[in-house]
Parts: structure tokens; sequence; C-alpha cells
């Protein structure tokens, strides 16, 4: 069985003069407010996307394996912070999807909750962007390339161009 690997931060506190407030400072490779570490979260996060295993039984396989007890909102909290630490790569994957003079472009089906929905991906020679709607129109394309987008797409005959 794997066990957990613990990582001890040595904390220094410190006095604010101007806010009047004890600070902490940061360890070496320490999250923000988390007592639940990187490979830990990144695992839940393939778990539930690469794998399919539901929030449910991503906490049972923390509980029985590691012995790390989580909330459903912890997990669900595990990928609001990936998603927005990535935010700052998508936004410059989307920029140069958008300068680029040529686009292959394709959808395919993609469960949202139970409901039909569509798993855009838009690749270029250097970048490859995906994009998960439940519409499969050209809205779509539009929201990804930008409505004054000059460039080629081959679509694979895709539906939304």
């Amino acid at each position: 069985m794997p066990g957990i690997i613990t990582t001890r931060f040595d904390k220094k506190k410190y006095y604010c003069p101007v806010c009047r407030d004890t600070v902490t400072g940061r360890g070496k490779d320490e999250l923000d407010n988390s007592r639940i570490g990187p490979i830990a979260k990144a695992l839940a996060i393939y778990m539930k996307y690469d794998v399919k295993v539901s929030d449910g039984d991503i906490r049972k396989v923390f509980d029985k394996i590691f012995g790390l007890k989580l909330c459903h909102s912890a997990i669900t909290d595990f990928r609001r912070q990936a998603a927005a630490k990535a935010e700052r790569i998508y936004s410059l994957l989307m920029t140069e999807l958008r300068k680029s003079p040529f686009n292959n472009g394709d959808e395919t089906g993609w469960k949202i909750n139970g409901k039909t929905g569509w798993l855009w991906k838009f690749v270029t020679r250097f970048v490859s962007v995906i994009h998960i709607d439940l519409s499969r129109g050209q809205k779509v394309v539009q929201s990804i390339l930008g409505d004054h987008y000059d460039g080629g797409i081959d679509n694979g005959l895709f539906i939304g161009i």
C-alpha cells in the first residue's frame, strides 16, 4: 500500500506594525492555505477526468488507501484551484491559437453532468487547445478563434463551422 508523504514546513511568524497583525511566512513549495499537497490534489483531478471516478469514490480511495479523510467540497476545490492556476497559461495558448495562420479543429460528443455536450479541439503547428461546451454551433468556434479570425481552418467536417 502506498503511504502518505508528510512534509514539514517550519514557518516563521512576523509582526506587521502597519496592520498590527501577525503574519505567517510560507514554506518552499508550500501551497497557500492548504493541508493537502500538490501530488494528492493532482491525483484527485487525474482520477476525476482521466479515469472518470466520481467525487464520492475519490473520497473513498483517499480514505481507504491513504487514510486521508476529505470532504466533497475539498475535492471540488482542488479542481477550482487547478483551473485558477492554469488560467494564465490557457490565455497564452488562446492568443497563440488566434494568431496562427491555420487551425485544425474537430469536436466529439462529451457528457457534461449527464447532458450531451461537445469536446472541441483546436490544433496548430505549436498549440493545442481543448474546450468543452454544451453547444455544437458556430458560436463556440467564434468564441475560441475570435469574431475576426483571418486564418484557414481545416474543420474535419465538423458541424460548428
